[in-house]
């Protein structure tokens, strides 16, 4: 049985001990996300589960799964739930990336997320446009 952690509002929260990341072809992703770079849940045995899409260039990937999990494990401990994720990008469907909106029930959790990937991308000397626009068609 996991752990109990406390947050910092001192909220009991259970613990996510294992996480099981991997890079994936575009077609392989879950149906709702086919369209997107990464996904992620919780499975029947409590592990994180984490996808991103396969980039020619590998640290293209490595970028979404940092983003990914952050976005994730956040989401987990201020009790946004997988189905209100996707049910507001269900919602929100003409919208490239919903997580940016106003009302966006994980919109700080997914801008952290992102400004954290653009830092990655930058140190590596990535122009964040280039790798913006590079999603394997």
């Amino acid at each position: 049985m996991p752990c109990k952690v406390k947050d910092k509002d001192t909220k009991p929260v259970q613990a996510i001990t294992k996480v099981n990341m991997r890079i994936i072809p575009k077609g392989c992703m879950r149906a709702a996300y086919t369209d997107g770079w990464g996904d992620y849940w919780v499975d029947e045995k409590g592990i994180l589960q984490i996808r991103a899409v396969e980039f020619e260039n590998f640290m293209f990937s490595h970028y979404v799964l940092l983003h990914e999990y952050l976005e994730a494990v956040r989401c987990y401990r201020d009790g946004i739930t997988l189905g209100a994720i996707e049910q507001w990008d269900a919602d929100h469907p003409d919208d490239d990336d919903p997580g940016h909106l106003d009302g966006c029930p994980y919109r700080k959790h997914h801008q952290l997320s992102e400004t954290l990937e653009r830092v990655a991308c930058a140190q590596d000397g990535f122009d964040w446009d280039q790798y913006d626009n590079s999603l394997p068609k």
